[in-house]
């Protein structure tokens, strides 16, 4: 595994003491963890589309999308926690459609996938610039990510500027979407291929 990508150590002390729950994953409430998702889904139809959820903890955000499409053509997660990945399968029977792997982007399995997502990646450690990239290449509709935004959030995770974020996604792609207004000191960033009708 890539040194750079070894941020797990972030997680331990938490998943000791919270186990199997949101608290784990670092975010600030199971509330705020469903408002990300419900913006994220407000912007994309995934039913019927494959997915890399790159840092997918628990799976949680498959169960969201399953239960809200009811059918996507693959969903691969990768976490560099091999407790969460072993949680995740354990909760959800996995096969060729669905996928779990203890791996960072540069050792995960070669694949293609409509979109590539981040949600909740990039607060623990400043991977954005080496990150970003990687999923682009990987993604032949698009890309989401969430990143705290430093204009409302004063903690200790890693927070950017939006306007540095807008900069780099339109390097990528003209068609870039960003949501800050969902009141969860977070961006939402949709970087499409092509225009969306």
């Amino acid at each position: 595994m890539n040194k750079s990508w070894d941020i797990g150590y972030l997680y331990d002390e938490v998943f000791e003491k919270e186990g199997d729950s949101y608290k784990s994953l670092l975010w600030g409430g199971q509330n705020r963890q469903f408002v990300t998702y419900r913006t994220i889904c407000q912007e994309i139809d995934f039913n019927g589309t494959s997915i890399l959820d790159v840092g997918c903890g628990f799976g949680d955000f498959y169960e969201f999308l399953y239960e809200r499409t009811g059918w996507l053509k693959r969903y691969v997660g990768i976490d560099i926690k091999k407790e969460f990945v072993d949680i995740a399968r354990k909760r959800y029977c996995t096969g060729p459609e669905l996928m779990f792997a203890c791996c960072d982007i540069d050792s995960m399995p070669k694949v293609k996938v409509d979109y590539a997502l981040a949600i909740g990646t990039l607060a623990t450690k400043d991977i954005f610039d080496d990150l970003i990239p990687k999923m682009w290449k990987i993604a032949d509709l698009g890309i989401v990510f969430t990143c705290l935004s430093d204009i409302d959030y004063k903690g200790s995770l890693v927070s950017y500027h939006p306007d540095r974020i807008l900069a780099t996604c339109f390097v990528l792609s003209p068609h870039v979407v960003m949501r800050h207004d969902y009141g969860e000191q977070e961006a939402t960033f949709f970087v499409f291929r092509k225009e969306r009708r």
